[in-house]
């Protein structure tokens, strides 16, 4: 090597070792073309690099600031292809001030062009966003000569979740508006990884951590005591976005004609949270990090499987979350997808009452998909009930499963047609086990009060009400507070219960026996009061 070249290969290595926590900040109205600086970010095995930057010029963003235009250089960039996938946050210094953050690339260009998102811009990500920034489009920068330049896409890094669990979780995260693309899935070893948070290291944007792990990689663009902002652009754009932050390691740098990549995953305990979700990056602090933890428990004969996540603070993607983990816990514990018995107990912890433990029996051609929606959806009621912040503190699911088992009502004969207002009446209901031979269950109901002619129906519950039923009064809409939701949630009517009930326009339940799996299909009868 020559001695030119040791000496450049010597005072990158000092400058990288150098990088202050907190630079000074580059106006924008210094900014000027052919301005010339570095930037840095996490390479292979997280060994930061530096790479030369010249501006070209400052353009117009939708987003309501202008971005920097800037040539990127140097042998260790080429070796890459350019900047891409992962590179988002990766700081830039001009004169020794912080410019921006690379946050903008040309797919099937030209890989060595960028844009910058200025620091002043993202310091606004230290507030949540204004409903104007947020309603501003997020569209392509395009510019003259050069094509058209897209924010460089977070590579999502998953682990712990099933194709399957995290196809759904997708569709359903979409559906809620929170637009996500699965760039990259790779496990986390449990072997030792290096890391220092600093400017240019890499890190992640975590909605779940733990056993299930599911978040976008990045880049830090700056610390300052307690404070990071990262990226340069949003992760979903969204103010309901929150994440927790965690290590991440970069295994490798893919080069790519569409665009190049970084191969990642996220490791370790969450060092911060991240809280707002701003388009010109996102923020957070670093210490304790707010979450809400998720354990779950499965068993199927003498195996077992415990999974143990951490959710991010986002209530409305709880049920998602849930779901998805659960989902996954379970087919992997089965080793695919398959027809099934489960039994949920789902116990509910909060900060200011005694737990709640609810009890569900589900069945289904998929268990793992029935199991994982019935304990998402017990959770979403309550989590994002009307009345009051739940203040959910943990849930705790233990999930027992088992083959398909179920009753199916044949036959429903009453011992009396006769009965007085209120007097206790006997069925005796036909029932046929799944696959099994039918039995005769003796059942008690109480006859309404008004005397009359009653056209009564027995319901195993798992079989839905006709859909001409359910414009009925719904007793759920007399719910007013979260006390008597939780109420009604211990005490409501499982799939499998059998009801007896009322027909007519306010149906009234006035017989339940409760079985330990499933009860389907229906009959009716007659009966006289006076």
């Amino acid at each position: 090597m020559k001695r030119s070249a040791r000496v450049v290969a010597f005072l990158c290595l000092v400058a990288l070792c150098l990088l202050p926590a907190r630079a000074q900040d580059l106006p924008l109205a210094d900014v000027k073309p052919n301005l010339e600086g570095f930037a840095v970010t996490a390479g292979a095995g997280n060994v930061l690099q530096r790479f030369d930057v010249k501006v070209l010029d400052l353009v117009d963003d939708p987003r309501g600031f202008p971005l920097i235009l800037v040539r990127l250089s140097g042998a260790w960039l080429e070796s890459v292809g350019g900047v891409g996938q992962g590179f988002s946050g990766s700081p830039v210094y001009v004169g020794g001030r912080l410019l921006g953050a690379v946050s903008g690339g040309f797919p099937n260009g030209d890989h060595r062009l960028a844009l910058v998102t200025p620091i002043s811009a993202m310091r606004r990500a230290q507030q949540p966003p204004t409903a104007l920034e947020l309603a501003l489009p997020f569209k392509d920068v395009c510019v003259a000569d050069l094509g058209c330049a897209k924010p460089l896409a977070l590579p999502f890094s998953s682990f712990g979740l099933t194709q399957k669990a995290q196809t759904d979780l997708l569709e359903g995260l979409r559906a809620k508006g929170y637009q996500l693309e699965l760039q990259s899935s790779s496990a986390i070893s449990t072997q030792n990884r290096p890391y220092k948070l600093e400017p240019g290291a890499a890190i992640a944007a975590q909605l779940t951590t733990g056993d299930v792990s599911l978040g976008a990689i990045g880049t830090v663009t700056a610390i300052e005591q307690n404070k990071i902002l990262a990226f340069g652009h949003p992760v979903f754009g969204d103010a309901r976005a929150k994440f927790l932050a965690t290590p991440a390691y970069i295994s490798a740098i893919i080069p790519s004609r569409v665009v190049p990549y970084k191969l990642g995953s996220a490791f370790g305990k969450p060092i911060g949270a991240f809280s707002t979700d701003h388009p010109a990056g996102i923020a957070g602090t670093l210490g304790s990090a707010n979450s809400l933890p998720l354990e779950i428990n499965l068993k199927r004969g003498s195996s077992s499987k415990a999974l143990s996540v951490q959710l991010a603070p986002v209530e409305d993607l709880y049920a998602n979350l849930i779901a998805a983990s659960v989902a996954s816990g379970i087919e992997q514990l089965l080793q695919g997808s398959s027809p099934g018995l489960a039994r949920l107990g789902i116990t509910l912890e909060f900060a200011d009452r005694a737990p709640v433990t609810l009890s569900e029996v589900v069945t289904g051609d998929d268990v793992a998909r029935a199991a994982s929606r019935r304990a998402a959806l017990m959770t979403a009621l309550v989590v994002e009930n009307p009345y009051r912040d739940s203040r959910l503190k943990k849930v705790s699911l233990e999930i027992e499963l088992s083959p398909v088992a179920e009753l199916r009502v044949i036959k429903i004969e009453p011992e009396k047609k006769t009965l007085k207002p209120g007097e206790i009446g006997i069925l005796n209901v036909r029932l046929q086990a799944y696959r099994s031979v039918v039995s005769v269950k003796r059942i008690s109901y109480k006859a309404p009060a008004e005397t009359g002619e009653y056209h009564l129906r027995v319901r195993g519950a798992s079989t839905p009400r006709p859909r001409s039923e359910l414009e009925s009064p719904d007793p759920w809409d007399q719910i007013l507070t979260l006390d008597e939701l939780l109420e009604r949630l211990k005490s409501r009517v499982k799939d499998s219960d059998l009801v007896v009930e009322t027909l007519g326009d306010e149906p009234a339940l006035i017989g339940l026996e409760r079985f330990d799996v499933p009860v389907t299909g229906w009959g009716y009868f007659d009966i006289t009061v006076k």
